[in-house]
């Protein structure tokens, strides 16, 4: 940062040095033309001795100090064309010096015949001003050129000028005969055109100091420096040191002799201290550097420390590709040690169409000036892929060009795996939301599908037991059948919806496994295989028996439809444990959990279609292949029982469906139904005297008019009622209450679990019967006891007298 604000001083003071050069050169001209103008010797000579400045001379010396004045500006075209002009008028005298041709440029300005006198041609420029006019206008033009080599002519012109300019000072000063009485125009200068010929040759050699015979002078460091103040020197001395021995012969005070051995002596002295000095600034500089070597050593190797505990990989090119700098990770991502990186390039480390990939990634940052992120897959050391996002971003020196390439490079394979996690885990909880949204409708088209099958099968029981024609009772027949059909989707739907009653007990899933494998071997085709995988540690699970293996048997047969040409069945069990939710599998909790995984190798599945396998009524089979309910069912049926199930297929390589079922903490056993039940009524009635009062909830009037028909028949005494509101008032003001509540769950206004709960917590000696086939949620918070039970819809006149008598006989 110091470099660079020293240089960017140095370039603001060579700024200002030009431009009071060219102010003053273009002054000296104005002062010249005039004298000129009114007739002022002296403005046109400055010194008695000094031939008369050229009006012609003037001219060219005040252009010179603009196109000098402008250097470095926008205005190119002024520069060239006032250059030009310049460079044709010293050109034409030239040739009018070399002819003796006279074209007439000398009348420009009108000459003095008084200061001229004895000269042949009094307005004409002299040859020596000529060639220097000359070669200042070919350098000025030639300094601001792209070309180095141009730049290096310009300021050998310039040098040629200032040779050139500086005679004719010299001997001004040192009032030399030869130069001062100098007549003839081949070597006759005008003391300000000598001054201003020096001034335009120092501003036109400090126009580009980067290159060319300038740039040892002027850098910024310690050679640059002591440099440019021995040149200072090697001009003044010798200059001062002859003009005062010079002056000291004149006035008789030396010989020529002795005058000559005090200039040698007195510059072999000054030159020695000189000497002594640079060598004493010399030293100091060594030890300098030799500081700053140590502080740089430290430096770089707190600077690679950096680099080396990164975690992200960093590394640095030159403008061939080759490495400047790496660090340990990029090390450890090429598997080779950091010193056999450096100074390689890309083809030496990785394939050739890698490193043709990177190479022209790095020539579109370096020639773009622009920096570039991208992702890059490599293989890691285990063959794993890695993946990395890489910055590359051109290096600048202070002058703004590009020196070579940086990078920085972080492995993000771990955030894309779990951002596909993430996408995944998404994709599976809309699902979820999609399930359950379909649950909710199924469900409640199930409520009331089940209210018109329960009246169906109601008053079919009823017409069949008055029926005595065997070909009526038939037809009563097939229409319960045909009811109870129906009654067998519905609790398909209820499985998917995950409200079907159930029975839930310690289940050993080997055993069952073992049981149902035993019967697919002897129903499934010759060339399907099917084989077992049983962890003999597995926990038990708790759940319904009877589920479990419609669920394992719908897996089977939707197995055996995707393997027409046979293949292989799999049924594996095994334990696993989650310590925290897991995030590949949604809905579960930590806990431990048994497998079952059910695998086949049949044609699988597209991801459309796997993506809907779970809805119900969904299915690729033909219209009498199936349902579309074995998989809801499967679904409903896990998702009950606090699992969860996923399916894994790709078309040609099978499916694989994974179930995670709660591990059972302790055996739990199905409550044994009473039995008896008609017998025990009737002794009940003879002892008592008495018919059983009961009341009835049902806003569906069909279904109310069935229940009560049944009810009625079984010799009960019933009351029925269309809300809760209405049956809840007549219990209150009644003076007997009945024996049993039959009630539906979802009723209008009040539920019948509310009407349930109402009761029971006054008259808990009230037996309830809640009848439904959409409860969802709304038998939270009831404990079913011995005067509380549930009966699944639809259901026919024998299920609901044989709940209702298993009330009674508690």
């Amino acid at each position: 940062m110091r470099e660079m604000h020293v240089a960017g001083g140095a370039s603001a003071f060579r700024r200002r040095t030009i431009a009071a050069l060219a102010v003053g050169i273009i002054g000296i001209g104005l002062v010249v033309i005039v004298g000129w103008l009114t007739d002022t010797t002296v403005l046109r000579r400055w010194t008695a001795r000094s031939t008369t400045t050229r009006g012609n001379t003037a001219l060219c010396i005040v252009l010179l100090g603009v196109v000098l004045l402008i250097q470095g500006t926008r205005w190119a075209r002024a520069r060239t064309v006032m250059g030009t002009v310049v460079a044709l008028v010293a050109l034409a005298m030239l040739v009018e010096h070399l002819t003796g041709i006279d074209l007439g440029l000398d009348q420009a300005v009108r000459s003095d015949p008084a200061s001229d006198a004895g000269l042949t041609q009094p307005g004409r420029i002299p040859v020596a001003t000529a060639a220097a006019v000359l070669a200042l206008a070919v350098a000025l033009m030639l300094v601001r050129s792209p070309r180095v080599r141009s730049v290096l002519i310009g300021q050998v012109l310039a040098c040629v000028a200032f040779l050139s300019g500086l005679l004719s000072a010299v001997g001004y000063v040192y009032r030399v005969p030869e130069i001062e009485n100098a007549r003839h125009y081949l070597t006759g200068m005008a003391f300000p055109t000598a001054v201003a010929v020096l001034g335009l040759a120092t501003g036109a050699l400090l126009v580009r100091t980067d290159v060319g015979l300038v740039r040892p002078l002027a850098t910024t460091d310690l050679i640059g420096s002591q440099s440019r103040r021995l040149l200072a020197v090697a001009i003044v001395v010798p200059f001062g040191s002859g003009w005062v021995q010079l002056t000291a012969q004149r006035h008789g005070l030396v010989g020529a002799e002795l005058g000559l051995a005090l200039f040698a002596t007195a510059n072999v002295t000054i030159f020695a201290a000189l000497v002594w000095w640079n060598a004493r600034s010399l030293g100091r500089a060594e030890q300098a550097r030799l500081v700053v070597e140590r502080a740089l050593s430290v430096q770089q190797h707190q600077f690679q420390d950096f680099l080396d505990r990164a975690p992200s990989i960093m590394f640095a090119k030159d403008l061939e590709g080759r490495y400047l700098i790496a660090n340990r990770a990029m090390g450890r991502s090429l598997r080779r040690p950091v010193e056999h990186i450096i100074g390689h390039q890309e083809r030496d480390l990785v394939s050739e169409a890698e490193a043709r990939s990177v190479r022209e990634l790095d020539q579109s940052v370096i020639e773009s000036g622009v920096a570039i992120s991208e992702e890059r897959s490599l293989i890691g050391r285990n063959g794993d892929v890695l993946i990395y996002h890489v910055l590359r971003f051109p290096l600048l020196d202070p002058s703004g060009r590009t020196y070579g390439l940086g990078g920085i490079a972080e492995d993000i394979t771990d955030r894309k795996r779990a951002e596909v996690e993430r996408a995944k885990f998404q994709e599976q909880l809309i699902e979820a939301d999609r399930l359950q949204s379909l649950g909710q409708l199924a469900g409640g088209i199930s409520h009331d599908f089940n209210n018109l099958l329960g009246v169906i099968l109601n008053y079919a029981t009823l017409l069949d037991r008055q029926l005595t024609d065997p070909q009526q009772r038939a037809d009563v027949l097939a229409i319960r059948s045909t009811a109870e059909r129906g009654a067998g989707l519905t609790r398909q739907l209820m499985a998917f919806t995950r409200q079907e009653q159930t029975q839930p007990e310690a289940i050993d899933v080997n055993e069952l496994i073992a049981t149902i494998i035993e019967l697919l071997m002897r129903t499934l085709p010759s060339n399907v295989h099917v084989q077992s995988l049983l962890d003999p540690d597995v926990h038990s699970v708790v759940g319904d028996e009877r589920q479990l293996e419609r669920v394992v048997l719908n897996l089977a047969l939707n197995a055996v439809d995707a393997m027409p040409d046979g293949g292989t069945f799999t049924i594996e069990t095994t334990n696993t444990a989650f310590h925290t939710a897991p995030l590949e599998e949604p809905g579960l909790t930590a806990g431990e959990y048994v497998r079952l995984a059910i695998s086949d190798t049949g044609v699988g599945m597209e991801d459309h279609v796997r993506r809907h396998a779970f809805e119900p009524f969904f299915t690729t089979k033909s219209n009498d292949g199936g349902t579309g309910l074995g998989l809801a069912t499967v679904y409903g049926i896990i998702s009950q029982a606090g699992g969860t199930v996923t399916i894994y297929s790709e078309p040609g390589t099978g499916t694989m469906v994974k179930i995670y079922l709660p591990a059972a903490q302790a055996p739990q056993g199905p409550v044994a139904p009473a039995d008896e039940m008609m017998r025990e009524r009737d002794n009940r009635r003879q002892r008592d005297g008495r018919r059983e009062r009961l009341v009835v909830i049902e806003d569906e009037a069909l279904l109310r008019q069935a229940i009560e028909r049944t009810l009625l028949d079984d010799g009960f005494e019933v009351e029925t009622f269309a809300d809760a509101e209405s049956a809840l008032e007549h219990l209150v003001a009644a003076r007997a209450l009945p024996h049993v509540i039959v009630s539906d769950v979802v009723l209008p206004g009040m539920s019948g679990v509310d009407l349930a709960l109402a009761v029971l917590g006054e008259h808990p000696e009230v037996q309830v019967l809640l009848i439904s086939g959409y409860t969802a949620n709304m038998l939270d918070g009831i404990q079913a006891g011995s005067r509380f039970d549930v009966l699944e819809k639809p259901f026919g006149p024998d299920a609901l007298l044989s709940r209702v008598h298993a009330l009674l006989s508690i």
